[in-house]
């Protein structure tokens, strides 16, 4: 008995790491794919939830894609660009939302960057990944650094 209280007690615990994250973020990846520039977005679902940005338990593409360009926005070359969401996708615990920005654009000489995505999260940082003109760049913004600008000259 003493053992199978041992095993159950160690499963559990198990499980309950398995969970658990060190830091509390999203990941936001601009990529050019053939002649378009996507932008993809990992997140979890639960901290919408929790900051009273979904009707329900569940994110539609509609409030996702409101709350994205309320709470970032993304400039290149000096031309403002808000992404459009093509679809919302469960990868285990977390979510991952495929937006579109534009046409390829070629040789982009400057972004800019100011996220504020689920900032009212303690602790949440969000990582900015900058993945085309042959290069990768990546930034992490929090509620001390909410703005990048990056130069490709």
């Amino acid at each position: 008995m003493r053992l199978l209280v041992i095993t159950l007690l160690t499963f559990f615990n198990f499980l309950n790491k398995a969970t658990t994250h060190d830091a509390v973020s999203a990941k936001f990846h601009v990529v050019a794919r053939g002649e378009v520039l996507f932008l993809e977005i990992e997140f979890e679902e639960e901290n919408l939830v929790k900051l009273n940005k979904t009707k329900s338990l569940r994110v539609t593409k509609k409030e996702f894609e409101t709350y994205i360009n309320e709470t970032t926005t993304w400039v290149f070359d000096n031309e403002k660009i808000a992404p459009k969401i093509l679809s919302i996708q469960t990868e285990g615990h977390h979510k991952k939302a495929i937006c579109f920005l534009s046409k390829k654009k070629e040789n982009i000489k400057s972004i800019q960057v100011k996220n504020e995505f689920l900032l009212g999260i303690e602790t949440h940082i969000n990582i900015v990944m900058l993945d085309f003109n042959g290069t990768f760049k990546d930034f992490e913004l929090d509620k001390n650094r909410r703005e990048i600008i990056v130069s490709y000259d």
